[in-house]
């Protein structure tokens, strides 16, 4: 039986938020879009179609996908991360709130990315999940949903790894611990984040840490959900950007799928 998740804001608060898009600053927001708009295309006819990012975080994605024609809806649970979002004054909408309960619907396209998901505490909870988006599609409507695989972290657990990121008023760094509970499909990432000044003689100016509390769903067990909350034709693919044919290795996938 896989144990309860971490979902609340007690992970993704006022802290983390601020310093999100500075300890992300080596992921390559422009060349997912890229990929992901290129996808969003060759799926949906509409040439202006209306899309729904769930867990949108600080809304990087959203932002850049905005750019690209698409009218973007955003929704995050946490309304540290959607306070960082709305304050990049883009074409987004951004909101704070649970997907099952937003109003909106008529959606062409939605997108889930990176581990959204994971931070689901069991396969009921995933079902449900999925099937709030679903709502808001169109039929015909396209998803794409991205998450860790277990198969790879089995075969090459993960390690402790450290970032430095230089700016021009700060140095972080960024270290993150695992600790895995393999056979309860849990994978727990603990964030240590230090802020240090620029100064001739660095000091340190802030300290804190988050944990990100992970379920390991299968690639089946994924799929399972989907076609429980109503998609079909399920491929599984690698994440973005590459999106290429999944092999075991791969410890990031990309489902997509339609209603």
């Amino acid at each position: 039986m896989h144990q309860p998740a971490d979902t609340s804001n007690d992970t993704y608060n006022r802290d983390f938020a601020d310093y999100y898009d500075r300890i992300t600053k080596h992921k390559d927001y422009h060349a997912e879009i890229r990929t992901l708009a290129e996808f969003i295309r060759s799926v949906i006819p509409d040439p202006n179609p209306s899309i729904l990012d769930v867990g949108c975080g600080t809304g990087n994605h959203a932002a850049l996908l905005a750019e690209t024609g698409p009218s973007v809806t955003a929704i995050d649970l946490s309304p540290d991360m959607i306070r960082i979002a709305k304050s990049k004054n883009t074409r987004v909408k951004f909101m704070s709130g649970d997907i099952a309960e937003m109003e909106a619907t008529g959606f062409h396209f939605s997108y889930s990315l990176f581990n959204v998901v994971n931070c689901l505490d069991s396969i009921p909870t995933l079902i449900a999940f999925l099937k709030a988006i679903s709502a808001r599609l169109i039929d015909g409507g396209g998803f794409l949903v991205e998450a860790w695989n277990p198969i790879a972290i089995i075969a090459a657990p993960p390690e402790i790894v450290e970032r430095t990121y230089e700016y021009d008023d700060e140095t972080i760094v960024r270290k993150v611990v695992p600790a895995s509970e393999l056979l309860n499909q849990r994978l727990d990432l603990q964030y240590y984040i230090d802020v240090y000044s620029r100064d001739s003689r660095p000091i340190k100016i802030r300290s804190f840490s988050v944990v990100h509390r992970l379920v390991l769903f299968t690639p089946l067990e994924i799929e399972y959900a989907l076609k429980e909350a109503g998609f079909k034709n399920v491929n599984t693919l690698t994440a973005l950007p590459e999106m290429a044919p999944a092999g075991p290795h791969d410890r990031m996938l990309a489902f997509t799928c339609q209603k």
